[in-house]
């Protein structure tokens, strides 16, 4: 049994922060707009590729999605673009556009709390 992706948090704090001291000389700012850009332009694909029953293009979309999500600590993003990628890589287009709803309210969270951290720890 999966666990349910509001089990997850939104952030990862220590994440970011990590991901923050390794990109010292691009700044948080920049990594959150590379970031909110990625994210926007991945669920566009993901939406596009199911409208025309590419599953295999979807799959990979969620597949790079749930990657980078992790990298910045999005961990609740990360979760259902793991599921949608597995539903994606099942077959499943009814359950993988099912998530897009979901995964697009993890994107908001996700964009929302890492403005909240830019603005928490300036530097």
């Amino acid at each position: 049994m999966s666990r349910d992706t509001n089990d997850f948090v939104v952030l990862d704090e220590d994440v970011l922060q990590q991901v923050r001291e390794e990109a010292a000389g691009i700044g948080l700012p920049n990594l959150i707009e590379t970031f909110t850009t990625e994210i926007i332009s991945r669920h566009q694909r993901i939406a596009d590729a199911l409208g025309h029953d590419d599953l295999v293009r979807a799959e990979y979309e969620a597949h790079t999605l749930s990657g980078t999500s992790g990298t910045f600590g999005a961990l609740r993003l990360q979760a259902i673009a793991l599921q949608l990628e597995q539903r994606c890589h099942a077959g499943d287009k009814d359950g993988a556009q099912g998530l897009t709803g979901k995964l697009a309210t993890a994107m908001e969270e996700a964009r929302a709390a890492f403005n909240a951290f830019a603005e928490n720890n300036p530097r």
